[in-house]
């Protein structure tokens, strides 16, 4: 898979831990680690160029990410 400029700038920003591409109105979703509100507006501008942003901050993560038993799965 060959990567766009807008994804190889995202690759480049070292608080990027993961990205989507989305079939919906907006096009990624960037996940970044940051220590402080200071820090995301740091980050943005990379990326404004390239469109208008929404920014959202995860508080808490009730359900964490799991790991899924192929084998129980298909076992059916």
């Amino acid at each position: 898979m060959s990567m766009t400029g807008t994804d190889s700038k995202i690759v480049a920003i070292r608080q990027v831990i993961a990205t989507s591409r989305l079939t919906a109105s907006e096009s990624h979703v960037i996940r970044a680690r940051v220590r402080t509100a200071k820090e995301i507006g740091k980050l943005l501008p990379d990326v404004w160029e390239d469109g208008d942003t929404i920014t959202n901050i995860v508080t808490s993560l009730p359900v964490p990410r799991r790991t899924m038993n192929l084998q129980a799965e298909n076992a059916g």
